[in-house]
């Protein structure tokens, strides 16, 4: 009998529990994690972001941690091109979370140089190769004000990434390990019989 109503409710949360995020109204978050070619073109104390040439540009890359939609991370840019109000480099410390493909991003930038507010969004289409993008805001520091837009693609791959399980990978994993388990306790049974 127990074995039975084990196996009716392994059979009747299967569904839900492999449907993922998705079936409890919550989007799962892009994987953003890992390394990134990063681009940003910035725009001095101009709001909101104008049509022409950028004030400075920059080239580098960004090492990107993330922990279900928590993100963490670096990221380096040398300048390419602008006057001498563009510093020649900017290093800064990644705060922020995704949700679903949307990603808010505080940068944390090294120095003297602020702070600044990055949003933007992952293309569902282009998440395995990478390609993402969006606009960003100096909100602290020196260049309160300066503007810009921004955008990554996938860089090298890390060399070893660990799988972890989500919460809701957790669920489908113990669901199917008590519907395995019943199974085989069925078999059991049948087989003493």
């Amino acid at each position: 009998m127990a074995r039975t109503r084990a196996l009716a409710l392994s059979a009747a949360l299967a569904p839900a529990l492999l449907a993922g995020p998705a079936a409890f109204g919550q989007p799962a978050p892009a994987d953003v994690s890992g390394s990134w070619d990063l681009q940003t073109s910035v725009f001095l104390g101009q709001v909101p972001v104008p049509e022409g040439l950028p004030d400075c540009e920059y080239q580098g890359s960004a090492q990107v941690t993330q922990d279900g939609s928590v993100l963490g991370g670096t990221s380096n840019l040398t300048l390419l091109s602008g006057d001498g109000e563009c510093p020649d480099e900017m290093s800064a410390d990644i705060d922020g979370e995704v949700v679903g493909t949307e990603l808010e991003m505080g940068m944390l930038m090294g120095g003297q140089l602020g702070t600044a507010l990055w949003g933007g969004s992952v293309d569902p289409q282009l998440e395995g190769a990478g390609g993402t993008g969006g606009d960003f805001t100096v909100d602290s520091g020196p260049f309160i004000g300066a503007v810009g837009t921004w955008s990554a693609v996938r860089g090298e791959p890390s060399a070893l990434v660990i799988p972890t399980l989500t919460t809701v990978g957790v669920i489908v994993l113990v669901a199917l390990l008590l519907g395995a388990a019943a199974l085989l306790l069925r078999r059991s049974g049948a087989a003493t019989a």
